[in-house]
């Protein structure tokens, strides 16, 4: 977005006025950094001798705008955590899980709650059934008695209240325990999501230090092949030499094409971590100060605060539940039942609502005590109690799996840490034997091989530094992620 000043819509006036005066004047703006520009490129230049400024007033403008559209695309390692939590798909799918979690549990809780229901039914009875009847008063022979109406028409209700029910009592306490499980199992979703947008975030940022390195290792490479080049043509150095240069030069190129492509992937596989669509620009913030991601903490285990074995805790809770509820099965329960209706009775069908509806209804206890059902409650009891046993013993081995993860979890962080210490240095030392040896060589007491030599020890230095970084980066991601402190880790770092 620019604008165009047309001095002939101007006051006369401003036709010798600086056009940093007139553009203030006339087209007011809030952009600072325009602003020096701005006045760097035209103080004191009169409107109507440089129309040059005004071009370069537009080439600012447009340039500036396209950086800030630019900069609204870059995402911190904060936000890009925030996006992924908002917009991850499974976001939805873990809290559509606790919903259906909370609506089982309603289900449960039911049980306890009055039952009523409905029925209406209207028979037509095709044949009566006849009784035979012998009797003194009615005579030496039996009579035959046919009894009841041709249609029958019944509506009533039934209600049901549980006043004792152990197993439904068992259902309803074990909604508290698959309720904790829907929450701990959206935590470590949300956490596995946090731990990938992270390490793909650090994998972006090796290869934007990559790229930079191999940029100024090209551009490097330019100036001396233009100075070699140069003094081929003048007979002083052997096209060998050029040639040399020139590999490294290709070298060079390629890494910047394979890093670029990586970069690229590494890009869409953040996208993919946070939910965002592939073509979706992005851009992250980068630091070339990792003091915030690299600090080292010493703390305590506290096995408990880990999320699964949380999980694992709960798988025995719910094993727990399940065996109370087979053995509570087995109890009486008892209830209290009712039933309210009317009848009609006639044997002419056009007139089957027509006559009187007579009402009848009852209300009493009933008791339901299982005897005997061919052994299948004590085989289910067994089998439960097995499974409890089996889940309290795959948490201690699980613990001790988590004791053993967190320490190789610091130990590879702690090896981690000093490697990269030690690539640091190396690096820098790497660094300041070449700028002796590009001294020596450009006063001519170093050779071209010697040169060359040291840069690739130095480029050597520069990539191990840069595996280090990176290894460094994921080890403390494992290390927290075992310890259970992850978002912790995350908080402290954005």
């Amino acid at each position: 977005m620019f604008y165009f000043l047309d001095r002939y819509n101007m006051p006369a006036s401003t036709l010798n006025m600086p056009v940093s005066l007139i553009y203030a004047k006339y087209y007011p703006f809030n952009d600072v950094s325009f602003a020096v520009e701005l006045k760097k490129t035209c103080i004191n230049a009169p409107f109507n001798n440089h129309l040059s400024e005004m071009k370069k007033i537009i080439l600012i403008v447009f340039f500036n705008t396209s950086s800030i559209i630019w900069a609204q695309n870059r995402y911190s390692l904060a936000e890009c955590i925030e996006y992924t939590l908002q917009n991850h798909p499974s976001i939805k799918v873990w809290k559509n899980n606790i919903t259906i979690t909370n609506k089982k549990a309603k289900q449960n809780l039911s049980g306890y709650l009055p039952q009523i229901s409905g029925t209406a039914t209207s028979i037509d009875n095709l044949n009566l059934q006849s009784s035979i009847i012998t009797s003194d008063f009615l005579g030496p022979n039996p009579v035959e008695l046919t009894m009841g109406s041709q249609y029958t028409t019944t509506a009533y209700l039934d209600a049901t209240q549980s006043i004792l029910d152990f197993s439904k009592v068992a259902k309803i306490k074990s909604s508290v325990a698959n309720k904790e499980k829907s929450v701990l199992e959206q935590q470590q979703n949300e956490e596995n999501i946090i731990y990938n947008t992270t390490s793909s975030f650090f994998k972006i940022l090796i290869f934007k230090e990559q790229l930079n390195i191999l940029n100024s290792n090209k551009i490097k490479y330019e100036g001396i092949y233009k100075i070699l080049k140069y003094q081929q043509e003048k007979g002083i150095v052997l096209k060998k030499e050029v040639n040399r240069i020139q590999v490294n030069l290709n070298s060079v190129n390629y890494q910047i094409k394979d890093a670029e492509t990586k970069l690229q992937l590494a890009y869409n596989t953040l996208k993919n971590a946070m939910g965002m669509p592939i073509d979706t620009p992005l851009e992250i913030e980068t630091s070339n100060d990792y003091k915030n991601y690299l600090n080292r903490t010493e703390e305590t285990l506290i096995i408990e605060n880990i999320i699964n074995y949380k999980l694992s805790e709960n798988a025995v809770k719910q094993e727990e539940n399940n065996l109370k509820q087979y053995k509570m099965e087995s109890y009486p329960s008892l209830s209290a039942v009712g039933r309210f209706g009317y009848q009609s009775l006639n044997n002419e069908f056009s007139k089957i609502y027509d006559n009187k509806w007579n009402n009848f209804s009852y209300v009493g206890l009933s008791l339901n005590v299982p005897i005997f059902n061919g052994f299948m409650k004590k085989n289910q009891i067994d089998e439960s109690k097995l499974r409890l046993e089996n889940q309290i013993i795959t948490l201690n081995i699980y613990k001790d799996d988590l004791k053993l993860n967190y320490e190789n979890a610091k130990t590879s962080l702690g090896t981690a840490h000093s490697n990269y210490l030690s690539n640091q240095d190396n690096m820098e030392l790497a660094k300041e034997v070449l700028e002796v040896t590009d001294y020596q060589y450009q006063r001519g007491v170093a050779s071209l091989t010697d040169y060359l030599n040291d840069d690739t020890a130095y480029k050597n230095a520069q990539s191990d530094y840069l595996n280090s970084l990176f290894n460094l980066l994921i080890n403390q991601l494992n290390y927290h992620q075992t310890k259970g402190t992850l978002q912790e880790f995350i908080h402290q770092i954005q």
